[in-house]
């Protein structure tokens, strides 16, 4: 089955060449379905809520230092809010991801947001903890993304606690810099296991479901998890170098990746 798929696709690339448009169509066909689960079912609903719900009872059981302010840290892209309209635009016109259209995205500031994720973050300013949002968005989108939040209704959006990259993508020094401000860290949200711990940065995929048991404890506790089906580092992490490869290539590894009855 597996070979009679990759003999298909080696084909198509014979016809159409390696950087077929075809090729780069299938790749966005392919977060359609995922796309339209993240915008229409009530599932996805039930899920974000489950998660936030979870949030709340951990935050309100969680202690810190005397003289420390519970501080939460949260993602922001399909943590916080829904760029779901942005992936219909990809999925409509066959656009993979790019820097210049994801930059006009955000200047755009149509992002949503994600249900219970403003009620949320008031939750925790209004009940003694500090939301913060950290996300790898560049600090050139600053502006448009603050109003977009402030727009959205996300409490005390400012310089202090929306940050992101300046230098580096790495999450691991924004936080520690939190800290050395008088706050201890008691929660974290997100959608990419990167948003967690630096460690499973460009690990392959069977690395971080290692990871993720090690650490089983602490998800529903101190790392809350967020449903995202359209795109994530865990592809990039099916292989070595997967994002240098062609839309031909990472259509073949897409389908290698699976696992398949055999029918019988």
């Amino acid at each position: 089955m597996k070979k009679i798929i990759l003999g298909l696709f080696i084909v198509t690339g014979l016809l159409f060449g390696k950087e077929s448009d075809s090729d780069i169509k299938r790749l966005t066909d392919q977060m359609m379905l995922g796309t339209i689960w993240m915008q229409q079912s009530g599932e996805y609903r039930a899920l974000v809520y489950q998660a936030f719900n979870t949030a709340k009872l951990s935050f309100d059981n969680m202690e810190v230092k005397d003289g420390k302010i519970k501080a939460v840290i949260a993602d922001l892209d399909e943590t916080l809010v829904d760029n779901g309209k942005m992936a219909g635009w990809q999925i409509k016109n066959g656009v993979t991801y790019n820097s210049e259209a994801w930059h006009k995205w955000a200047q755009a500031k149509e992002a949503e947001a994600v249900p219970g994720a403003v009620e949320f973050s008031k939750y925790i300013n209004d009940n003694g903890g500090k939301m913060f949002y950290i996300s790898n968005r560049s600090h050139k989108e600053f502006d448009a993304i603050k109003e977009n939040l402030i727009t959205l209704g996300f409490p005390e959006v400012t310089e202090e606690t929306l940050l992101l990259v300046k230098d580096n993508s790495d999450k691991k020094g924004r936080r520690e810099q939190i800290e050395k401000n008088g706050y201890e860290i008691v929660m974290l949200l997100g959608d990419n296991l990167n948003d967690f711990d630096s460690e499973v940065r460009r690990k392959d995929n069977t690395e971080r479901k290692e990871y993720v048991d090690k650490n089983r404890d602490k998800y529903g506790v101190e790392y809350i998890v967020f449903p995202n089906p359209m795109y994530g580092d865990w592809e990039g992490g099916l292989y070595k170098d997967y994002w240098k490869k062609n839309p031909e290539e990472k259509l073949q590894l897409r389908y290698k990746s699976l696992k398949i009855w055999n029918g019988e």
